[in-house]
């Protein structure tokens, strides 16, 4: 086996292991959003995350940062801490399954807020990728 084939190998392996952590954690989250809340589990998750990120990246996080950079960041952080909030009430009203196929729909929806908000056709690689994630949810 070449390189590139055991590169290849390994970056589908990682895709593979991404999508089974990806799709089990909606399952583990339903369940443990019975004994705790949205907001904690949240806590929690990330707390946990940014533990393994500074351990296992430290040089990359700890580096100095332009103030840019910080904005940037916290406004994102904002708006993802948003979107994963109402997910997790959400999930606590519906089922694992149904909350990780309405994830999935952000591909779709991706693009279409770039035309929106941004006035910027979508690319033939965003069509594509529209009509795949359409198979693959039917």
């Amino acid at each position: 086996m070449d390189d590139s084939t055991k590169l290849r190998t390994k970056g589908e392996l990682a895709l593979l292991a991404t999508t089974l952590i990806w799709g089990t954690s909606f399952v583990f989250a339903k369940i443990l959003l019975v004994d705790v809340s949205p907001i904690l589990y949240l806590i929690l998750r990330c707390l946990i995350a940014s533990i393994v990120f500074l351990l296992l990246f430290p040089k990359e996080i700890l580096k100095d940062k332009d103030k840019d950079s910080i904005k940037n960041g916290f406004i994102l952080g904002i708006l993802l801490s948003l979107g994963l909030t109402l997910q997790n009430y959400g999930l606590q009203l519906t089922t694992a399954s149904k909350s990780a196929f309405l994830t999935s729909l952000m591909v779709i929806f991706a693009p279409i807020f770039q035309v929106i908000i941004l006035k910027k056709k979508p690319t033939q690689s965003n069509i594509i990728g529209i009509f795949i994630v359409l198979i693959g949810s039917y």
